[in-house]
């Protein structure tokens, strides 16, 4: 039997994919050991460019490739003329960018967003009513207090800090460094969806105090409530 031809631009049926390690690969994955290692945090500063060489005996080109890669996905931010930062979870939107393509945001509907939501906010309040200490719930009240006396064109960034410290109220990192992601992705989702609902600034301000104030009585019996709550007023 003759086996049929290849079509033009199908890799052959049985060719094993190659492995190779390249340098930029290994530099990438020193650079991550090294941030978990040393518990680096958004804002903390990487050595420089020049220091990173030296010590991982690459080029300045194999590191700045490295870091440029790390950039991309939002791990790290560099700044001309300072160097190279340690970037807020979530912050990028390249990540985000190669997401959208794949949705279909104009028939996104508002039960369907919600839908979408429960399962993570359902799960981050219960943590938080569960590990959260009183310092805790202090730096929520600080940064609620902020959101609170901001004007409505600051509001954004306060109910970003807000969901920030409740992640961190949580105490699972790992919740908390991919949460933050999803949580950022789902508000640019929102505001870009024509049939979701965007909720105005000052109405969202007080549906987060009523938040804020029901996660302190730690009644879990209050979660499906706040949820339904928080996905009707944070979506603007």
């Amino acid at each position: 039997m003759t086996t049929p031809p290849t079509p033009p631009g199908a890799l052959p049926i049985g060719l094993p994919a190659l492995r190779r390690e390249r340098l930029v690969d290994r530099a990438i994955d020193a650079l991550k050991r090294h941030i978990i290692v040393n518990g680096l945090r958004a804002g903390d500063r990487l050595p420089s460019e020049p220091m990173l060489a030296q010590s991982l005996g690459v080029s300045r080109n194999v590191v700045r490739q490295a870091i440029s890669s790390l950039e991309a996905v939002g791990i790290v931010r560099s700044e001309h003329g300072r160097g190279t930062f340690i970037a807020e979870m979530g912050a990028s939107n390249n990540l985000l960018d190669h997401l959208d393509f794949w949705l279909d945001i104009e028939h996104l509907s508002q039960a369907e967003y919600a839908e979408a939501r429960w399962a993570f906010d359902a799960g981050v309040f219960q943590l938080v009513m569960r590990n959260a200490t009183e310092a805790d719930f202090e730096q929520l009240e600080r940064v609620l207090e902020g959101m609170e006396a901001a004007s409505l064109d600051d509001v954004p960034g306060h109910h970003g800090a807000f969901h920030v410290a409740l992640l961190e109220a949580t105490h699972n990192r790992f919740l908390a460094s991919f949460t933050m992601i999803l949580y950022r992705f789902f508000w640019r989702l929102a505001a870009g969806a024509p049939q979701v609902r965007r909720v105005p600034r000052d109405e969202q301000v007080r549906s987060h105090r009523e938040l804020f104030e029901e996660l302190r009585r730690r009644d879990e019996s209050e979660i499906a409530r706040l949820v339904t709550l928080h996905l009707r007023q944070s979506s603007g």
